[in-house]
């Protein structure tokens, strides 16, 4: 049965410099820019939008915006490899892959604004995650 919602349509991660977090999505992330401004920077990831958005450190709400889990997971084929290369990038790593107990496997690693993204492998017989009422499975 169709929802109201129909996909995920855009991901939007705060900054305090633009043009560093430009460069950590395209180079060391490979995403590819779409649009850019003074103000946002727009990648492309299999048809959503990664839209890095600039704020102010002055800003009100940039304490609660910036350097914070991003609740997003990036799938990747092998999460090991993928690990190991965003390391020997530059790419902050914050913890290393674990089994979890749905059957997949997760990493953390960080921008330079230190927000926080997740990896995530599926197992190859569960192509979907399973999750419990009330308990977020990533």
């Amino acid at each position: 049965m169709a929802g109201i919602l129909q996909s995920l349509s855009a991901l939007r991660i705060f900054t305090h410099d633009l043009n560093r977090a430009r460069q950590f999505y395209a180079e060391k992330l490979e995403l590819e820019e779409q649009v850019a401004s003074s103000d946002y920077v727009t990648f492309d990831l299999a048809g959503v939008d990664i839209v890095v958005e600039w704020i102010a450190q002055d800003d009100p709400d940039a304490e609660s915006l910036v350097g914070r889990f991003v609740a997003v997971s990036f799938s990747v084929d092998d999460i090991a490899t993928a690990y190991r290369q965003f390391g020997e990038r530059g790419v902050t790593l914050v913890e290393a892959p674990q089994k979890q107990p749905w059957g997949g496997t997760l990493a953390f690693i960080s921008d330079p604004d230190g927000n926080v993204l997740t990896l995530v492998e599926y197992p190859a017989e569960t192509p979907q995650p399973q999750i419990t009422p009330g308990k977020v499975a990533y």
